[in-house]
């Protein structure tokens, strides 16, 4: 296993069309691995594992909320409590 490997692997999932979610959880399970198990015994073949890539973040969307009007949160409060 070689840290060239892991990138074209997370390269291969992200090109599949596979849910950026799901690509999310592998690169989270596999860092988790290789921490857990690798790293142990064998030290520096894990540290190179480890940082060989980054944990895949899907881009969040982004929503512009206008603030609410003193008139908004006024008719609001009164269809709550009447």
């Amino acid at each position: 296993m070689y840290p060239e490997d892991i990138r074209e692997y997370v390269a291969g999932l992200i090109n599949s069309g596979e849910s950026p979610y799901v690509i999310r959880d592998i690169t989270k399970a596999l860092k988790k691995f290789i921490k857990v198990v690798i790293t142990p015994r064998e030290p520096y073949l894990g540290k190179q594992l480890y940082e060989s890539f980054r944990m895949y973040r899907p881009e969040q969307e982004k929503v512009n909320y206008r603030p609410l009007t003193l008139e908004e949160v006024k008719a609001i409060f009164n269809r709550l409590w009447r």
